[in-house]
């Protein structure tokens, strides 16, 4: 049977076989680890391990199914069967000289090269290229999502990292705890400090730090997050959203003219907006938008007597 600790340890795509369910050629049914093992703090004993047989079967091994279940030799029972998935002993040669796994072609002069590279720098011996990753949430990934900022691109969306327990931390919190989360990763531990991965907030306004307490920003929820700080220099001048490209002089040409708008922060999301009304509908865009209504009143009545048209304000 396997123990909460093997289970704990498992890798990633790592073989369990069961004790007595059997395969149509007599072979021990095969189940892959196909993610985290999941633990409670309250319930030390129990402890939830996904798995897949097949193309589209799932399940979990638990603490009360763990005596069905063993630990698989990493190859397959069947001998007429591949007897490894991974080529191991491939001596650097024929890695260097294989053919391409694109054109299934002799390599390029430049494919050798970058395969001996590689081969300088070997992990555990295999091949081929030992900078590929595992398919698992490791602190390389961590480091990379860390650096990509709090901001997915495109779009802009807000992000926040996922830990092993399911609550949620905000980049700011994961910038302070680096090294804590990375040893953590690295030594596989389920102490409520291993991120699993990265997400998206969409619409959850309740979804909060679970170190710090404060709200995680969402993208399209009721109650958003507005940035501040961002000066008018570094609004004209960032890059174009469509094209992630420096900005034309039309679009720098087009922010300065939205610098108008006293909004106080860029770039400009909702807020009191003051408008051209008639019939006490609006027309066209915002003249301008404000943080505070007294601003946005003033504004909009100073507006009125010096165009004699009826001025609106919403928001």
């Amino acid at each position: 049977m396997v123990t909460k600790a093997d289970c704990v340890n498992a890798r990633y795509r790592e073989e369990f076989h069961h004790v007595t369910r059997k395969n149509a050629d007599g072979t021990p049914m095969r189940v892959r680890v196909s993610g985290a093992c999941k633990t409670w703090k309250t319930r030390p004993g129990d402890f939830q391990l996904p798995v897949k047989h097949g193309l589209y079967d799932s399940g979990y091994i638990t603490q009360d199914n763990a005596h069905e279940w063993v630990k698989g030799d990493g190859r397959h029972s069947n001998p007429l069967a591949k007897k490894t998935v991974r080529r191991r002993g491939v001596t650097a040669n024929a890695y260097i000289n294989r053919p391409s796994q694109i054109t299934r072609k002799s390599p390029t002069k430049r494919l050798k090269r970058r395969r001996a590279e590689a081969v300088k720098h070997p992990v555990k011996g295999r091949f081929p290229n030992p900078k590929q990753r595992t398919g698992q949430y490791d602190v390389r990934a961590f480091l990379e999502d860390l650096k990509a900022g709090p901001y997915a691109w495109p779009g802009g969306y807000p992000r926040y990292f996922v830990m092993d327990d399911g609550e949620a931390i905000s980049f700011k919190t994961a910038k302070t705890e680096k090294r804590r989360i990375a040893s953590s990763i690295r030594n596989k531990q389920n102490d409520g400090w291993r991120v699993v991965g990265s997400d998206i907030n969409w619409e959850d306004d309740d979804l909060h730090d679970a170190h710090t307490g404060e709200r995680i920003e969402s993208a399209y929820g009721e109650n958003p997050i507005r940035r501040k700080g961002v000066s008018a220099s570094t609004y004209v001048r960032r890059p174009s959203q469509a094209t992630k490209r420096a900005p034309t002089k039309r679009l720098q040409e087009r922010r300065k003219r939205a610098l108008k708008a006293p909004a106080g922060y860029f770039p400009n999301p909702r807020g009191i907006a003051v408008y051209f009304t008639q019939a006490g509908m609006a027309i066209g865009k915002p003249v301008a938008v404000f943080t505070e209504r007294a601003k946005a009143e003033a504004y909009g009545r100073a507006l009125a007597r010096s165009t004699g048209r009826t001025v609106g304000i919403k928001g």
